[in-house]
């Protein structure tokens, strides 16, 4: 909380009409923020996503003369902690102490072959041309043994002549 008490001087609380002194417009001059304290809500939503009042609901707060404190969530309370911790957990006996069961090993799951698209052949009319969509290859494709470099690569090889396959 004191960590966030200390950004809070730049920031001027405007307070909008309204019953319950809740809506305020925070501004450094810069940005402006739209804060709602019966809400607890504001728009950097920092208050909203940990409990802990933002610097622009501070400045609000304090433009209202009350503590901080006060717009805390209740979960950071004490008495909250206390009845959240207060169950008793049991222990449980270790792997090596559960039963076993003998009748049934379980086995692993049946791998089954994936499905597979296949590829579709365009029906083409009988006077288009059938051409293949690929290219001719500028690289020679070598392998570990010819050149003693890594396993099939696509680099250019230096001192061979290109082949188109």
């Amino acid at each position: 909380m004191e960590k966030t008490k200390r950004p809070i001087e730049g920031w001027i609380a405007t307070w909008h009409p309204d019953d319950e002194f809740a809506i305020f417009g925070v501004s450094n001059g810069v940005e402006t923020y739209v804060v709602n304290l019966m809400q607890k809500k504001c728009c950097c939503r920092r208050w909203d996503l940990s409990g802990i009042p933002c610097c622009h609901a501070i400045a609000c707060i304090s433009f209202n003369k009350e503590e901080p404190e006060d717009y805390i969530s209740s979960y950071y309370r004490k008495s909250i902690m206390l009845a959240i911790y207060s169950h008793i957990i049991m222990p449980t006996n270790g792997p090596q102490l559960w039963p076993t069961n003998v009748t049934h090993p379980i086995n692993p799951p049946i791998m089954r072959r994936s499905i597979v698209r296949l590829k579709k052949n365009c029906n083409k009319v009988s006077d288009e041309l059938r051409t293949r969509n690929t290219r001719p290859r500028l690289f020679k494709l070598s392998s570990a043994r010819n050149v003693g470099v890594l396993a099939l690569t696509s680099k250019r090889v230096k001192g061979s002549e290109l082949r188109r396959e």
